[in-house]
């Protein structure tokens, strides 16, 4: 795992750190504000002298130098939590600039999604307690009034903003399975397991096989419950600021997990069964947000529907084959390191752009997909829509391979020119890498 952060333009290595102690983890971030200007050459030779330097140290431009690689601790606050933090030193007397802010939203946002940085295993979500000023970390007894200005939930909320939540279905795929029953109230039957209940507070899905989870979490419960079965309870952090867990039932045998795992979106939590009060093998799921339902299934008030949460936040992830495709791209189009380092927050802009496209093709077909066609002139419409869009990216793509094919020694581009050509390609490759969503849109138009 990387040792740096992709998004730093620099890397110089401070002799003011240590290894971190073993077992350690990164758990949070902390911030701390300069009190004056000075470039990260100036910053760098004074804070080797005062035998101290954070981890990263963002410029009033946004541009961010690293000092101290992931794996070990800096010295910069000298308090215990030093030992599972991350810090930043920002440049800056007062307050952070904008671009400054926005760097160190993007930073806390790519942590979250990261699960070992250097070695190091990452538990961090992001959140107002995970995130502090110099201030708020135990122990501090100098610098009790830093960072002053800096308006730390402005960060907190840009990072989730940036960051979105990734959620697959519980098959761990970005299409739906089949699903038997629906979130809220019904009409209580007699089955072989009893009564229903009159309000559902999950989603039944079927023909599954594997239940995967459907976010990055934690284990909180592992183990049989009477009416779920084997069951496993999974707490996601927060999620738009509310405390989120799911609840997947009825596995076919205890999950492999464990109550402390760490599991990313589409983990293996187990098989699906008809364990517990079941008719039949399907996946009962159960989403809460704000408190958790501790098992008695019968809390409507602590769950929300899962198909509708799990719908709009479905699909923006990049996936590792996505970023190398981006990644090969990037790098045709950018002859030497000068004109990486020149690149570094465009790059950053690129990545942003592909993801938002990526989000709205989402966004687009979680709305097709909910909206009853029943007028045949709106089906048309709509299925006109998706050719639009499918030759667009057609388009897009021969006009990239176009550019590709010329020699490296003529693409020579400006700042600027650049930036039209991230938002250029982050159209193209979205649409290139999103066919399967345009795809279930026109199966669903068509049906």
């Amino acid at each position: 795992m990387t040792a740096t952060y992709p998004g730093a333009a620099f890397f110089v290595q401070s002799p003011n750190c240590a290894p971190r102690r073993a077992g350690a983890r990164i758990t949070h971030v902390i911030l701390h504000l300069t009190g004056n200007l000075a470039d990260h050459t100036a910053y760098f030779s004074r804070r080797n002298e005062r035998s101290v330097a954070p981890h990263l140290y963002p410029r009033p431009d946004g541009t961010l130098t690293q000092f101290v690689r992931f794996g070990w601790r800096a010295w910069t606050t000298a308090v215990p939590l030093d030992e599972t933090a991350i810090t930043f030193e920002i440049e800056a007397v007062g307050d952070a600039t904008p671009a400054q802010y926005e760097a160190v939203a993007r930073f806390i946002a790519w942590l979250a999604d990261q699960t070992e940085v250097d070695g190091i295993p990452v538990d961090f979500e992001i959140s107002r307690a995970r995130v502090i000023g110099h201030r708020e970390a135990p122990g501090v007894t100098s610098g009790t009034a830093c960072p002053v200005n800096l308006d730390i939930d402005r960060i907190v909320a840009r990072a989730r903003e940036l960051r979105g939540v990734r959620m697959l279905w519980p098959n761990g795929t970005t299409t739906e399975p089949r699903r038997s029953d629906g979130y809220g109230p019904r009409k209580s039957i007699l089955t072989s397991a009893g009564w229903t209940r009159p309000f559902h507070v999950g989603t039944d899905w079927y023909s599954i096989g594997t239940i995967r989870s459907v976010a990055a979490g934690t284990v909180i419960e592992s183990g049989w419950i009477d009416w779920a079965g084997n069951q496993v309870l999974i707490y996601h952090g927060e999620i738009d600021g509310v405390r989120t867990w799911s609840r997947s039932c009825h596995l076919a045998a205890p999950s492999p997990l464990s109550r402390g795992d760490q599991v990313a979106a589409g983990a293996v939590v187990g098989a699906e069964g008809a364990t517990g009060q079941a008719a039949g093998p399907h996946l009962h799921f159960e989403l809460y947000r704000g408190r958790v339902d501790r098992g008695t299934g019968s809390d409507p008030g602590a769950t929300v529907d899962p198909r509708a949460f799990i719908l709009a936040r479905l699909g923006t992830t990049l996936t590792e084959a996505d970023m190398d495709k981006i990644n090969e791209l990037w790098q045709r189009l950018l002859p030497g390191e000068a004109g990486k380092k020149t690149a570094g927050d465009v790059y950053l802009t690129f990545l942003d752009l592909v993801s938002r496209v990526k989000g709205l093709a989402a966004t687009a077909a979680k709305t097709v997909w909910e909206t009853p066609v029943t007028r045949g002139d709106k089906k048309i419409s709509a299925l006109q829509e998706l050719a639009d869009a499918k030759t667009l990216g057609q388009t897009a793509n021969a006009k990239l391979d176009q550019l590709l094919a010329r020699p490296v020694s003529e693409i020579s581009l400006t700042p600027e020119q650049m930036g039209r050509l991230a938002e250029a390609i982050g159209s193209a490759v979205a649409l290139q890498v999103a066919p399967a969503v345009l795809d279930q849109m026109a199966k669903r138009l068509e049906s």
